[in-house]
Protein backbone atom coordinates (compact mmCIF):
# COMPACT_ATOMS: atom_id res chain seq x y z
CA UNK A 1 0.00 0.00 0.00
CA UNK A 2 1.12 3.45 -0.92
CA UNK A 3 0.78 6.29 1.47
CA UNK A 4 1.27 9.50 -0.36
CA UNK A 5 0.94 13.02 1.33
CA UNK A 6 -1.27 15.67 -0.60
CA UNK A 7 2.09 17.61 -0.59
CA UNK A 8 4.28 15.02 -2.11
CA UNK A 9 5.66 14.65 -5.56
CA UNK A 10 7.68 11.61 -6.52
CA UNK A 11 10.67 11.18 -8.50
CA UNK A 12 11.07 9.46 -11.48
CA UNK A 13 11.81 5.43 -9.97
CA UNK A 14 10.62 6.13 -6.83
CA UNK A 15 7.76 3.86 -6.39
CA UNK A 16 9.56 1.24 -8.30
CA UNK A 17 13.04 1.63 -6.43
CA UNK A 18 10.26 1.15 -3.10
CA UNK A 19 8.80 -1.90 -4.79
CA UNK A 20 12.21 -3.33 -5.29
CA UNK A 21 13.34 -3.53 -2.06
CA UNK A 22 10.14 -4.78 -0.72
CA UNK A 23 10.63 -7.73 -3.09
CA UNK A 24 14.30 -8.18 -2.03
CA UNK A 25 14.05 -8.07 1.68
CA UNK A 26 11.03 -10.37 3.17
CA UNK A 27 11.53 -8.68 6.56
CA UNK A 28 10.89 -5.41 4.92
CA UNK A 29 7.45 -4.29 6.61
CA UNK A 30 7.90 -0.14 4.88
CA UNK A 31 10.32 1.45 3.15
CA UNK A 32 10.55 5.14 2.22
CA UNK A 33 12.62 7.87 0.22
CA UNK A 34 14.78 10.56 0.74
CA UNK A 35 13.35 14.45 0.50
CA UNK A 36 14.82 17.39 0.63
CA UNK A 37 12.97 18.48 4.00
CA UNK A 38 13.56 19.01 7.13
CA UNK A 39 12.89 15.60 8.59
CA UNK A 40 14.64 11.87 9.22
CA UNK A 41 14.73 11.31 5.65
CA UNK A 42 16.20 14.64 4.12
CA UNK A 43 19.28 15.16 2.38
CA UNK A 44 19.92 18.36 4.01
CA UNK A 45 21.24 15.98 6.70
CA UNK A 46 25.53 16.08 6.12
CA UNK A 47 25.47 12.34 7.55
CA UNK A 48 23.14 11.23 4.54
CA UNK A 49 25.14 13.28 1.54
CA UNK A 50 28.76 11.94 2.75
CA UNK A 51 26.91 8.04 3.12
CA UNK A 52 25.27 8.86 -0.40
CA UNK A 53 28.97 10.36 -1.61
CA UNK A 54 26.88 13.48 -2.73
CA UNK A 55 28.43 16.97 -2.77
CA UNK A 56 27.06 20.11 -0.50
CA UNK A 57 25.97 21.94 -3.82
CA UNK A 58 23.12 19.60 -4.69
CA UNK A 59 21.56 21.72 -1.95
CA UNK A 60 19.90 23.96 -4.39
CA UNK A 61 18.60 20.83 -6.97
CA UNK A 62 16.19 19.41 -3.55
CA UNK A 63 12.85 21.24 -4.72
CA UNK A 64 13.58 19.08 -8.24
CA UNK A 65 12.55 15.56 -7.80
CA UNK A 66 13.35 14.91 -11.31
CA UNK A 67 17.39 16.16 -11.48
CA UNK A 68 17.75 14.26 -7.66
CA UNK A 69 16.35 10.45 -8.82
CA UNK A 70 18.96 11.46 -11.73
CA UNK A 71 21.77 11.79 -9.19
CA UNK A 72 20.45 8.96 -6.87
CA UNK A 73 19.39 6.62 -9.39
CA UNK A 74 22.63 5.02 -9.14
CA UNK A 75 22.81 4.26 -5.55
CA UNK A 76 21.52 0.30 -4.88
CA UNK A 77 21.72 0.96 -0.99
CA UNK A 78 18.91 0.93 1.72
CA UNK A 79 19.43 2.01 5.66
CA UNK A 80 17.61 0.26 8.43
CA UNK A 81 16.01 3.36 10.63
CA UNK A 82 13.96 3.37 13.88
CA UNK A 83 10.86 5.01 11.95
CA UNK A 84 10.37 6.35 8.64
CA UNK A 85 8.13 9.31 8.13
CA UNK A 86 5.03 8.36 5.95
CA UNK A 87 4.85 11.34 3.85
CA UNK A 88 5.93 8.61 1.19
CA UNK A 89 5.99 5.07 1.78
CA UNK A 90 5.48 2.02 0.83
CA UNK A 91 4.00 -0.64 3.36
CA UNK A 92 3.90 -4.25 2.77
CA UNK A 93 0.32 -5.89 2.55
CA UNK A 94 1.41 -8.67 4.66
CA UNK A 95 2.52 -6.58 7.53
CA UNK A 96 -0.35 -4.64 7.56
CA UNK A 97 -2.22 -7.70 7.47
CA UNK A 98 -0.04 -9.07 10.28
CA UNK A 99 -0.40 -6.16 12.38
CA UNK A 100 -3.16 -3.29 11.22
CA UNK A 101 -2.92 -0.53 10.14
CA UNK A 102 -2.13 3.09 11.24
CA UNK A 103 -3.78 3.70 15.00
CA UNK A 104 -6.82 6.39 14.48
CA UNK A 105 -5.84 7.80 18.34
CA UNK A 106 -3.35 9.60 15.77
CA UNK A 107 -6.20 11.07 14.27
CA UNK A 108 -3.87 14.16 13.31
CA UNK A 109 -1.52 11.85 11.07
CA UNK A 110 1.09 13.00 13.72
CA UNK A 111 3.07 10.12 15.39
CA UNK A 112 0.86 7.34 13.51
CA UNK A 113 3.80 6.51 11.34
CA UNK A 114 6.51 6.48 14.69
CA UNK A 115 3.84 4.21 16.22
CA UNK A 116 3.43 1.59 13.17
CA UNK A 117 7.11 1.52 12.40
CA UNK A 118 7.46 0.44 16.53
CA UNK A 119 4.97 -2.13 15.80
CA UNK A 120 6.81 -3.09 12.86
CA UNK A 121 9.98 -3.57 14.56
CA UNK A 122 8.28 -5.48 17.60
CA UNK A 123 7.08 -8.15 14.88
CA UNK A 124 10.88 -8.12 14.10
CA UNK A 125 10.35 -6.29 10.59
CA UNK A 126 12.49 -3.43 9.96
CA UNK A 127 11.66 -0.49 7.95
CA UNK A 128 14.14 1.36 5.79
CA UNK A 129 15.18 4.15 3.71
CA UNK A 130 16.03 3.58 0.27
CA UNK A 131 18.66 5.70 -1.34
CA UNK A 132 18.02 5.78 -4.78
CA UNK A 133 14.42 6.91 -4.63
CA UNK A 134 13.22 10.26 -4.02
CA UNK A 135 9.95 12.59 -3.26
CA UNK A 136 9.89 16.10 -3.04
CA UNK A 137 7.78 16.65 0.01
CA UNK A 138 6.38 20.44 1.12
CA UNK A 139 6.64 19.68 5.00
CA UNK A 140 3.99 21.46 7.05
CA UNK A 141 2.30 23.38 3.61
CA UNK A 142 -1.12 21.54 4.28
CA UNK A 143 -1.68 22.43 7.97
CA UNK A 144 -0.62 26.33 6.89
CA UNK A 145 -2.67 26.29 4.19
CA UNK A 146 -5.80 24.96 6.43
CA UNK A 147 -4.07 27.51 9.64
CA UNK A 148 -3.50 24.52 11.75
CA UNK A 149 -0.86 24.86 14.97
CA UNK A 150 1.02 21.64 13.42
CA UNK A 151 3.17 22.09 16.79
CA UNK A 152 0.62 22.09 19.21
CA UNK A 153 -0.52 18.91 17.45
CA UNK A 154 2.72 17.79 16.95
CA UNK A 155 3.20 17.90 21.16
CA UNK A 156 -0.09 15.95 21.75
CA UNK A 157 0.93 13.41 19.30
CA UNK A 158 4.02 13.14 20.91
CA UNK A 159 2.76 13.03 24.47
CA UNK A 160 0.09 10.15 23.58
CA UNK A 161 2.75 7.96 21.73
CA UNK A 162 5.27 8.09 25.01
CA UNK A 163 2.67 6.64 26.67
CA UNK A 164 1.59 4.32 24.20
CA UNK A 165 5.13 3.15 23.80
CA UNK A 166 5.31 3.37 27.85
CA UNK A 167 2.35 1.50 28.71
CA UNK A 168 2.73 -0.98 25.58
CA UNK A 169 -0.69 -0.21 24.33
CA UNK A 170 0.47 -0.26 20.14
CA UNK A 171 -2.01 -3.28 19.83
CA UNK A 172 -3.14 -4.46 16.23
CA UNK A 173 -5.22 -1.43 14.87
CA UNK A 174 -6.29 -3.56 12.04
CA UNK A 175 -10.13 -2.15 11.42
CA UNK A 176 -12.47 -3.57 13.94
CA UNK A 177 -15.22 -0.87 14.48
CA UNK A 178 -14.36 -0.76 18.43
CA UNK A 179 -11.94 2.70 17.61
CA UNK A 180 -13.27 5.90 15.77
CA UNK A 181 -10.94 7.83 13.64
CA UNK A 182 -11.08 11.87 13.50
CA UNK A 183 -10.17 14.33 10.74
CA UNK A 184 -8.08 17.18 11.28
CA UNK A 185 -8.06 19.31 13.49
CA UNK A 186 -8.93 17.15 16.49
CA UNK A 187 -8.80 20.38 18.62
CA UNK A 188 -10.43 23.62 17.96
CA UNK A 189 -7.61 24.93 20.01
CA UNK A 190 -5.06 24.00 17.11
CA UNK A 191 -6.85 26.34 14.71
CA UNK A 192 -5.21 29.98 14.44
Amino acid sequence: MLLLNNDCFIGPGCVENLARELRFNDRLAAAGPLTGDDGNQSLRKEERRALLQLPDDMLEELDDPVRIAFRLSQKLRSVAEPVLSFFCALLRREALQQFGGLDPRFASGLGADDEWCFRARNHGNEVRDVLNAYATHLHRSSFKRLEIDRDLLQQDAQQLLHRVLATGDNRNTVDDGTREGHGLPTNESARR
